[in-house]
Formats: C-alpha cells, structure tokens, sequence
C-alpha cells in the first residue's frame, strides 16, 4: 500500500495556494482513514505517522496550521492521543526503536506547532463600537494546538516522571526522556503560559538533586555542543525558573539559594583553570608587547584572532545567571546568603568580584562582543549579579569597602552593552560622593536609556537580569549629574519616562514616583521645560498629581510646574509689583523677624529684649539657605546661626526640615524679602531641588549672595559654580570663629554696597 505522503505528493507543494487549506483537509482525511485502517499493524502506522510528522515539519512555516478549520480536524485530536500514549509508555518500560523515533517526530512537529499563536487582529470599527460599548461580557478564547496537546492529565503525567524519573534516576546523556523534557521545557518557557508554572515544584527537584552538580563536574566547557543532558538540567531547568515563577521567587530562593551557592563554588574550582585557559600567555606577550611600545588593542586582536582555542560553552555563567534570580528576591535573607562563606575562604560576593578582576578576562570582553561569548556571558552575569547586590545595604558598604574602581574602569571599555551599563552604574553607585565626577556622563546617560527602552519592551519589565524598578532607584541617583541630565534630556529621555510616569498600571511607589522624580531632577535643564510642555499626557498627569490627597506627588508636581513656567510667572508679578511701587511712590517696608519662629524659643520668665522702631527697621534682612536634610549641612548651620543671632542686627529667616519639601513660591518669597542670601554649600546642597531653587532664584532677582563651604573640599555641581562665580566666598572647613568673623565683615560690607547703590 502506497503512504498517504506519496498519493499526495503534490499537496505540500500547494499549501501555500489559495485553495491550501482545503487540500490539507483532503491530505489530513487520507492520513485518518488509512490509520483507522484494521488491517494496518501498529507498527506500519507509527512510521508512517513519523514520515507524516517529518513531512509537516518542513512546512511549518507555511501558515495554513494557523486557522480554525485545521486545528479541529480529527488528525491532531488522534495525534495527541498518540502522543501521550508513547510519553506514558516512555515512563513506564523502554520504548522500541520504532516508538522512540515516532515519539522524537510527534514531539519535534507540536514544538513547532504549538509556536503559531493565533494574534487578534484589531479593526478600526470593531474597536470604536467596542470603545462605545464598553467591554465583552465574554472573553474571547482563542484556539490553540498547545490546548489540545497539553490538556491537564498530560501535564500530570509530565510532572510525575520529572519528579519521580528524571530527578531521582540517571540515564544515557542522549535518552529519549531528557530529549523530551528539554523540548517541552523549551516550548513552554517560550509560550509563558501560567498553565504551566504546575511544572515548576518538578523543575525545582531536579535542581535540588546530586545531578545538577554531577552534570556541571562532568561538562567539557571545550565543546560547545550539549547534550540532552546537560541542555535540561543546566540551561532549559534553570531558565524555567527564573521566566515562570515570578509569583513564587522569594519560596523558591528560600528552596535553592543555598544549596547552588554551594555548588557554584564546586563549579568554579573545577572549570575556572578552563575559563583562564591561555591567560599566562596573553599577559606575558602583553607585557612583551607593551617594551616594543604596541598598543595593548594590536596584542588584543592578534591574540584572540590566532591563538583562541575554539569555542567553549556558558555553562558557568548559565550558573551565574541562576544566583542572580536570587540575588533580585528582596529579601535580607537571601542575599545575605551571598556573603556567607560555607567552609570557604572567601564568599560568593568575593569570589565573583575576585574573577572579573582577571586580566585576561577584561582583555576578553574588550576584545569580543557576543553575548553568548562564554567569557562575556561570565563577566556580564557576575556584573548584574553584583548591581542587584547593591541594592543590600551590608553588601554595598562591602563592596565599596573593596575598591573596585579600577576594575570597573577597564570594564568600561567591553564591547557588550550590559557590561558597559553595569560597570559604570556599579562605579557611580559606590561612590555617590563623587557623583558629579562620573567618568564619560554622555555615555552613562545612554546606556541608562537603552535599558529603559529595553526593560519596558519586555512584558516582566526585566532585561538580562535587570529590573526597570531597579534602573530608576540607580538613575535617581545618577541623574544628580549635571551632564547626565543634560544628555537625557538632549537623547529624548522624558519620552521614556513619560511612558512610565503615565502607565496607571504600573506600580506608583517602584515606578512612577521614580520616573516622575527623575524628570523633576530634569526639569532644571535648559531645554526641559519647552519639552515637558510639548507633551499634553505628561502635563495632564502632572496636573493630576498636583491635585491628588498623597504629599509627595503634590510636591513633584509643584516642583515641575516652578521649573516649566512658574518661577517665570511668580518673577513677572514681584517685578511687576516693584514697578508699581516705584511708579506710585510707595516705599516698601522689609518684614521684622518673627521670634515664635527662631530655632531657639524663649520660656517663661525670660527678658525679652525689643528693638525700637527705628533699629528694627535698619536690621539686614538674610536668608540662609542650606540643605536640611543632611546632618552636617544642619549641624553647621546651626553653629552659624547661634553666632548670628548673637548681633543683634539681622533678621534670618531660613527653612527648615519637614516631612514635606517646602513650596517653591514659598522658597522664592523668602528670597523676595532677603537682602542678602548665604548659601551653605556642600555636596548634598548642589544635589537638593529646593536649595537649587533658593540659589537660582537668588541669582535671577539680582541678591547680594554670600558663598560659605560648610563641609567638603570642593564644590563639583556645575549650576552652582555658574552661580557663586565672583561671589563672596568664605571657607568654613577650617578655623570656625575666624570664619564667622569673616562672614559679619563680608555681610556688612555687601550691606553697604546695596545703600550705595540705592
């Protein structure tokens, strides 16, 4: 009897006809009926049913399978039955070479299958009449071949052999079972069902079994090529884990964390001399090179182009990329376990840091720029592991206390962009005192852009590792750099944040307050404002947040407002009010100084001694701007108003620290009704919105300002050099009273400027 393949030869070469879908209805009742046949043994109709799937393999691409009449035709309902009849026989008695091969072919065929997803296709009157009348009472389901190839008891019977089979016994490297499982894993993984998350507590067995490290001792990270084997349990298992458990990771860290630290340390004493291969060699030809006066990029090229022994495999940094799963779960306990040493020297923290730092592996990433590189795989991994470290307070002090900045200099030359983003985020982040000292600020602020776009493109909002949330919490303090911001600005980045600022799905507390305070920060720059107004939905929701009960997003919304126009308004009306006065002849008299508002109170039964009319009227009139929030700005400004308050010839008025940040037209009246400012400068003070609102303002309305250093060497932030340039300027660092006598001889004469001039 002829095979149903050869009586219809000509239909596969038709499928993509306008009459397809009815030959393969025509090819697919043939394949039935000569199955259905009695008199065929079941020996004939598996190889036939194997030549049929390998003959339907080769035109997956087709489409014709991507339609309604097709996936209701009886063939695949008998497909799947045979399918799961040979997966239950597999686990129970060993399969002939005939099923094993029919087996291989069906599953082959509806991994490929299964990746046609019906997509909606949206119609522009079926989504105006949706939009008019509101949603569907009924969801709309659509048809799938996973659905009826991996119905609830076929996934029962997946789950009891990985439990009871895979993870308990250990078969040939190229076992149908393990070809099997690895495939389904895959199609799954790729499919991210939440049908299939049952799969995930067998997963996590097969881990947590003596085979994940057996594997790993035994691989030959020479050859590039897995086995079915080693592709389940150290790629696909792994993987499994980190895409499809997002609602179980802090249970399954508290699981696996431990047990795969440990192991990671086995993993690395057996192939890190694998990984190092033919680094004695490159530094000594580096060194040999360098004494000719040959740049170390000519060695770099020569080396890697002649003396690279073929392509090794990523299995380790698979390993890593797993410890990194465990180093994103929020949770003290779980990253602490990366500084436990377990019978070690040193911890995983140490240990990770110990190998980036290896010559020939930064001479490596500088050099090649594929991510599936196994020495980029490695270094990348090991350097997002570390920047989800950071964000442990007791790891961060620990790897600041390490000192890698020279590492992740270098690093900063690596072709692949993760390294990139994370080596130089992990060299600004270890060193928030040096923000404004960041090496190469245009190139950060891009990199921080391209894993915004990135992560936002990705449905779990995580790219390579890296959380969106975790990109706003680094940038917040990234963007306190003038150029930084000055480059997102330029490159469009309120776009982005716009998107997320604006998205009433995401969470307000990990994303938008974020993202909305970054473009707070943003708005200072020159060209923010004309581009925030452009925006229509990002000016709406700022009109909302400035109307919402929470403080804080009241607070940002004021902020963005002052900056885009309302510092320009508020300056028109006191000019304009000015203008006024002096038209009229009305003399404006300056505010006394209130007492119930001093730092210090009085008590009962204390003189109080009053000025008379005349002196309270020719008191200076200051404001001391200074940034509350840190203890040494407020301990020295406390020192210095102690000594002012003593003369009894100025009326301060300052703002002091609440819960919420003072009001912009607030901080600018006060300026309004000051003759002299003195700014308390520091670090701190040039990365605080409200004081650089006081300085700006100061400068704009044309005050007498008074520049004191009140801790720090330097002042870095490049507003407030512009501002402070020829100013007075007092260095309180040094000797304290000398200062302070400084500062009265300096607001005196300044005094006497503003008289002479008026």
């Amino acid at each position: 009897m002829d095979s149903p393949l050869q009586l219809n030869n000509n239909t596969i070469s038709q499928l993509s006809k306008r009459n397809s879908i009815a030959g393969l209805v025509e090819f697919f009742d043939s394949i039935v009926s000569f199955l259905n046949n009695n008199t065929c043994e079941p020996a004939i109709a598996l190889r036939k049913l194997t030549s049929v799937c390998d003959e339907l393999f080769a035109v997956r691409v087709l489409g014709p399978f991507d339609n309604p009449t097709i996936m209701q035709h009886n063939f695949f309902i008998l497909l799947s039955r045979t399918f799961t009849m040979l997966f239950t026989k597999m686990t129970l008695v060993p399969l002939t070479p005939t099923d094993e091969q029919c087996l291989e072919s069906i599953s082959i065929f509806i991994t490929n299958l299964c990746s046609l997803k019906n997509k909606a296709v949206h119609c522009f009157y079926a989504d105006y009449t949706e939009e008019r009348d509101g949603k569907i009472s009924q969801p709309v389901d659509p048809m799938s071949y996973d659905k009826i190839f991996f119905t609830s008891k076929f996934m029962a019977k997946y789950i009891r052999m990985v439990e009871n089979d895979i993870s308990n016994k250990e078969y040939s490297a190229y076992h149908i079972k393990y070809k099997i499982t690895d495939r389904l894993l895959r199609l799954w993984i790729k499919l991210r069902s939440p049908n299939y998350r049952a799969a995930l507590d067998a997963v996590i067995k097969c881990l947590m079994s003596e085979h994940y490290l057996k594997v790993y001792k035994a691989i030959d990270l020479r050859n590039p090529t897995l086995t079915p084997k080693q592709s389940l349990l150290l790629y696909q298992c792994p993987k499994f884990i980190r895409l499809m458990s997002d609602t179980r990771q802090g249970e399954i860290s508290h699981k696996l964390c431990e047990k795969l630290i440990k192991d990671t340390y086995e993993i690395l004493h057996k192939h890190l001399n694998t990984i190092l291969e033919g680094e004695l060699e490159l530094v000594k030809m580096i060194d040999y090179q360098r004494s000719r006066n040959e740049s170390d990029r000519q060695v770099l090229k020569k080396y890697f182009l002649s003396n690279t022994k073929g392509a090794k495999t990523p299995a380790v940094a698979w390993n890593i990329e797993l410890l990194n799963y465990f180093a994103l779960t929020p949770t003290t306990g779980i990253r602490g376990c990366f500084q436990t040493h377990y019978d070690h020297n040193e911890s995983m923290v140490d240990q990770v840091l110990a190998i980036i730092s290896r010559d020939y592996l930064i001479y490596s990433v500088q050099f090649n720029s594929l991510p599936f590189h196994c020495d980029v795989a490695l270094v990348s991994y090991s350097l997002v592991m570390l920047y989800n470290l950071t964000f442990d307070e007791a790891i961060h002090k620990h790897l600041k206390s390490k000192k890698p900045f020279n590492t992740l200099k270098r690093l900063h030359a690596a072709k692949d962009k993760i390294i990139r983003f994370t080596s130089r985020t992990l060299a600004a982040i270890l060193q928030k005192e040096k923000i404004d000292e960041i090496d190469s600020p245009s190139k950060i602020a891009k990199s921080y852009l391209y894993m915004i776009e990135n992560t936002l493109d990705n449905i779990d909002l995580m790219f390579h590792g890296i959380k969106l949330d975790g990109v706003l919490t680094n940038l917040e303090t990234v963007v306190l750099n003038d150029e930084v911001k000055e480059e997102i600005v330029n490159e469009d980045g309120i776009d982005l944040l716009e998107d997320i600022v604006c998205h009433d799905a995401f969470d307000y507390d990990s994303l938008r307050a974020p993202a909305a305070r970054i473009i707070e920060s943003l708005s200072f720059e020159l060209k923010a404002p004309s581009k925030i107004l452009d925006s229509d939905r990002l000016l709406a929701e700022i009109n909302e947040f400035s109307c919402d009960a929470n403080a804080e997003k009241q607070s940002i919304a004021k902020y963005i407002q002052w900056n885009i126009e309302g510092q320009k308004l508020f300056q028109a009306r006191r000019v304009s009010d000015e203008e006024s006065r002096e038209k009229y002849g009305i003399k404006e008299t300056k505010r006394a100084f209130d007492i119930t508002k001093a730092i210090y109170q009085y008590i009962r039964g204390d003189y109080v001694y009053t000025l008379d009319g005349q002196r309270e009227r020719n008191k200076i009139n200051i404001h001391i701007s200074y940034n509350a929030k840190s203890k040494k700005d407020q301990e020295m400004f406390n020192n210095i108003y102690n000594y002012l308050k003593k003369i009894e010839l100025y009326n301060i008025s300052f703002n002091t620290m609440t819960e919420q940040r003072p009001d912009p037209e607030k901080l600018a009246n006060d300026i309004e009704e000051a003759s002299i400012v003195i700014l308390c400068l520091s670090n701190e003070y040039g990365h605080s919105n409200a004081c650089r609102i006081e300085a700006i303002y100061a400068s704009r309305r044309n005050r007498k300002i008074i520049a004191i250093l009140v801790h720090g060497e330097s002042i870095k932030s490049k507003w407030l050099l512009n501002i402070i340039e020829g100013k007075p300027f007092i260095d309180f660092t040094t000797e304290f009273s000398l200062s302070c006598d400084r500062l009265m001889d300096t607001i005196n004469h300044e005094y006497e400027n503003i008289f002479r001039n008026e």
